[in-house]
């Protein structure tokens, strides 16, 4: 129906976006935006679950308000980020449950799962870049933008170039209305706000020879704040294999 095929919707965890497709010249319009205060996914204890099942199916009622009436089996896109990246690399048996309870959800929905996963770190750089370039109509204009994006757990980084695929494993051609661009695209994991300052955090404890309190010099007069051992030492952009190999 035409239903069907114009109107799509994108979520983002928290974030509701609800586009319209090539039958507009490939203009892409966000026509809804919805807010969900709280944790991140990859956040959430399972004795929270039924709390997060109950938000999540809250989003996707909500998100009908900016659909057509009558409207079915609309295409629906569930992505997450950099945050469900590293609970994957922590604790792989709660990334399992917590995607099982998201798929679970999205097929109990009258929309047409077409996709829910973990976006790739390159695959986060390359949408917010092509975002980018949307909302500044580079591809109208056909000068492109690069982007930098920083997230709570990683920064990506995109820019179009001149070298081919071939000369660097992270530029791939991707084709985007009816051009072919050589886009670089990275992602930093670990190097976002969140973690970021967890690392800060941590470095001065051992600085302070891993005593119960440590001066900040970023933090503002007679500010303090409270870090339990679990938080700064039980990650991965902190301690173990990989914060090894990134750092």
């Amino acid at each position: 129906s035409w239903h069907k095929t114009l109107f799509q919707r994108l979520f983002n965890v928290h974030n509701v976006h609800i586009t319209l497709d090539e039958r507009l010249n490939n203009v892409v319009y966000q026509l809804g935006f919805l807010y969900f205060t709280g944790i991140g996914l990859g956040n959430w204890k399972e004795e929270d679950y039924p709390e997060l099942e109950q938000q999540l199916n809250e989003c996707y009622k909500k998100g009908h308000q900016y659909l057509p009436d009558g409207s079915t089996n609309t295409p629906i896109w569930f992505g997450a980020t950099a945050g469900m990246r590293l609970l994957k690399l922590r604790d792989r048996a709660r990334y399992d449950k917590i995607w099982t309870l998201v798929k679970k959800t999205l097929n109990a929905t009258d929309y047409d799962n077409k996709w829910s996963d973990v976006f790739p770190g390159e695959y986060e750089a390359r949408f917010s870049w092509i975002t980018s370039n949307i909302l500044s109509k580079g591809f109208v204009n056909k000068k492109t933008v690069g982007m930098v994006e920083t997230g709570s757990s990683s920064i990506q980084i995109a820019f179009a170039v001149n070298e081919s695929a071939d000369a660097n494993k992270h530029i791939d051609a991707i084709k985007i209305k009816g051009h072919t661009v050589n886009l670089y695209e990275y992602s930093y994991l670990c190097y976002g706000e969140a973690e970021g300052l967890r690392r800060v955090h941590a470095e001065l404890i051992k600085a302070a020879g891993f005593s119960n309190e440590a001066s900040d010099p970023c933090s503002n007069i007679g500010y303090n704040w409270t870090r339990s051992s679990d938080f700064l030492w039980s990650v991965p952009c902190v301690k173990g294999d990989f914060a090894t190999t990134v750092f």
